[in-house]
């Protein structure tokens, strides 16, 4: 696992990290696994899709910053973080919220750019 200290990112991408962390541990039921976003009948869908009411990692991230260089700095220290896919740190089917948000939290502490 790479020191979240190692990666930068700016303020703006660590609000959003610290956000993130904080929805997913306030309300762990809109996180999800196996599909980016899920809409309130438990389909899947588009992160940006206003039926969504629940999003894994990476759909919290793209959901945050629509179309922005951001989504892809933050994706790419979340797996330097974690040493591995977000994907696959998602969908682990032992995978709780709880050590998703901690990732977040991590990142929001990481130095700014």
């Amino acid at each position: 696992m790479t020191d979240p200290a190692a990666v930068t990112l700016t303020p703006a991408e660590r609000a959003i990290c610290a956000k993130i962390a904080a929805e997913i541990t306030e309300h762990p039921e809109r996180w999800t696994q196996g599909v980016i976003a899920r809409s309130g009948f438990n389909f899947g869908t588009s992160a940006d899709d206003p039926t969504a009411v629940c999003w894994c990692a990476y759909g919290f991230i793209v959901r945050s910053f629509p179309g922005d260089d951001s989504a892809e700095r933050i994706t790419d220290a979340f797996e330097m973080s974690i040493g591995r896919s977000i994907v696959d740190f998602n969908d682990w089917r032992e995978r709780e919220p709880s050590e998703v948000a901690a990732v977040f939290a991590k990142l929001a502490e990481a130095p700014q750019s």
